[in-house]
């Protein structure tokens, strides 16, 4: 009877010799993951607070469709009127508006196209852009960091000697456009909603600036009226002509990109003609094509004037109805390559050294030296065919005349990065 006692004990130690041996405990620099968190990072230090990288969502833009960025003014109205802009339009701000989406877009090389009307504008990313891995935050907070320290760094060009009292905020969205046919329904929209708030604000100013009424009163006389009410105002009681005021204040701004293919030979004239004067008969506008340059010009120089009663041009701001294409500024910038100081902006500036040596290139001493500089000529030449250029227009983008005439903007691309790369800028 207690034979089977004994065997009790020995049982028990072949069970527990046939169990597999438990893990080792992990060291205490690696402690054991949470089963409701991410694992680590491969390129984080391995910390008990890694697993807090679990809790970033990715927000990556559906492939294959059409990224716009939209800025808004945060309490812009206020802050218009806290820094005395010009009512109903303040062609001060609006240039400065189309200066700073013109730098966003330098910066940005995936970005095709901009459009923007009062305290607004939209920024458009090819659809094959693979930028930040098509993160939309890092789109959204690119473009409006970008845009909104361009606005604070520019004030003095264009509101010089009015100071910045405070600095302004603007706010983003990012939206999805699966379709060219729903791209451009976008930015027809946009446009149809400038031409609607730019006749109205025209109409209730007026009224109230040289019509002595109150803007309780102008807004009772405004009620249920259609476009065609409103023009007969303008023209009936004020002797304006709305089809010719200012194309920037009824079409918003356009800043697209323009290919331009440019000849060793031709480049060398006009680096030349750089150095001189500009041509009156471009209307002051300086353009200098230097080696993968990208220049910004305003098209708009063939702009009507606007026409209006003495009173109301008198509350507009100066050269507010002359040409809109007239130069204000030439910034030369670099852009930085990998420890390289940040792009620094100038006016007037110099061209830079890179082109200006190379137009004045010495007679080399020996045959081999002349026959390394005659290669490195010719692949200088052959990177300078292609070229682009950032152009602001004031046209009407509803429509098919407008894609017709810029087939490139909504055609496939491929981005050549370029770590030095000279910028010239010339604004209206």
């Amino acid at each position: 009877m207690r034979a089977p006692r004994l065997l009790l004990p020995t049982l028990c130690r072949r069970l527990a010799a046939s169990r597999p041996a438990p893990p080792p405990p992990l060291p205490p620099s690696a402690p054991a993951r949470r089963e409701l968190h991410a694992a680590p990072h491969p390129a984080m230090a391995l910390s008990r607070f890694a697993y807090t990288r679990g809790f970033e969502r990715e927000d990556a833009c559906l492939p294959d469709t059409w990224v716009v960025v939209r800025l808004d003014g945060r309490s812009f109205r206020k802050f218009a009127e806290d820094h005395g802009f010009v009512k109903p339009n303040d062609a001060r701000g609006l240039r400065l508006m189309a200066h700073c989406a013109a730098h966003v877009v330098t910066e940005l090389d995936d970005l095709i196209l901009a459009y923007g009307q009062s305290d607004e504008f939209s920024f458009v990313f090819h659809r094959k852009t693979n930028w930040f891995k098509r993160r939309a935050s890092k789109f959204m907070t690119q473009v409006a960091s970008l845009f909104s320290s361009a606005f604070v760094f520019y004030w003095d060009k264009f509101f010089a000697p009015e100071r910045l009292l405070y600095p302004p905020a603007f706010d983003g969205r990012v939206v999805l456009y699966p379709t060219e046919r729903h791209l451009r329904d976008y930015l027809s929209w946009r446009q149809a909603d400038c031409h609607i708030n730019n006749l109205y604000n025209t109409v209730f100013w007026a009224l109230v600036q040289n019509g002595g009424l109150t803007t309780t009163q102008a807004q009772e006389r405004l009620k249920l009226t259609v476009a065609a009410d409103k023009n007969e105002i303008l023209f009936s009681e004020f002797g304006i002509n709305y089809n010719k005021e200012p194309l920037q204040f009824r079409k918003g701004t356009t800043i697209i990109w323009e290919k331009q293919v440019v000849s060793g030979h031709q480049l060398k004239e006009t680096e030349a003609a750089s150095h001189g004067e500009a041509d009156p008969g471009k209307g002051g506008v300086i353009e200098k094509e230097c080696s993968g340059s990208r220049d910004l010009v305003d098209r708009s120089a063939d702009e009507p004037t606007a026409e209006g009663s003495p009173e109301q041009r008198r509350e507009r701001p100066l050269g507010s109805g002359d040409r809109v294409g007239e130069v204000e500024e030439s910034v030369s910038a670099k852009r930085p390559s990998d420890g390289e100081p940040a792009a620094s902006y100038g006016v007037d500036v110099e061209p830079n050294a890179a082109s200006d040596s190379a137009s004045r290139c010495a007679t080399p001493e020996t045959p081999t030296e002349g026959r390394r500089a005659s290669r490195k000529a010719k692949g200088t030449d052959k990177r300078q065919e292609q070229q682009r250029k950032v152009v602001m227009l004031h046209e009407d983008i509803i429509g098919d005349s407008f894609w017709e005439k810029h087939p490139d903007i909504l055609a496939d691309f491929s981005i050549k990065n370029s770590k030095s790369l000279t910028l010239t800028k010339v604004t209206n």
